[in-house]
């Protein structure tokens, strides 16, 4: 549950940047 609630904020984060930053891949490996 925790999980999808951390990749929801990051999908705001995305919709707010407009783009995907490589700290979200960082992030995705560990």
């Amino acid at each position: 549950m925790i999980t999808i609630f951390y990749f929801s904020q990051l999908y705001n984060h995305y919709a707010v940047s407009g783009r995907l930053p490589e700290k979200v891949e960082d992030l995705l490996n560990s």
